[in-house]
């Protein structure tokens, strides 16, 4: 798992959603969209998939995920998720976004039973 934790101030942030596909013979075929928001990136992670982590400007938390294919032919997927607290807490789906962007304190005990069980 790659990481990049750096904060940067908030300012305008520019993603592209949607699919991308790049084939063998080196023709592309694009369906990718802008998304403009003015906000804070808090985190980042690689884990197959690249996810980044923003906060927008009016406070709400978002996940973009960008998806690749290492084979030819097969898309490339980007796209915005809204997460809550609780998906970036120690037991969420984006557990290792919310710890590399330090927004929890250290786990309590059940919390720590909870993660490797048995």
């Amino acid at each position: 798992m790659s990481r990049n934790n750096r904060r940067e101030g908030e300012g305008p942030i520019r993603l592209w959603v949607g699919t991308e596909v790049s084939f063998p013979d080196g023709r592309r075929r694009e369906d990718l969209r802008p998304v403009t928001f003015t906000g804070q990136r808090l985190a980042e992670v690689q884990r197959g998939s690249t996810e980044t982590l923003y906060r927008t400007a009016d406070g709400r938390l978002v996940v973009y995920i960008h998806q690749w294919s290492p084979w030819g032919g097969e898309p490339d997927i980007r796209r915005l998720v809204a997460v809550t607290e609780e998906d970036l807490g120690p037991t969420g789906r984006y557990r290792f976004l919310g710890r590399e962007a330090r927004l929890h304190p250290d786990l309590t005990v059940d919390e720590a039973i909870s993660i490797i069980p048995e």
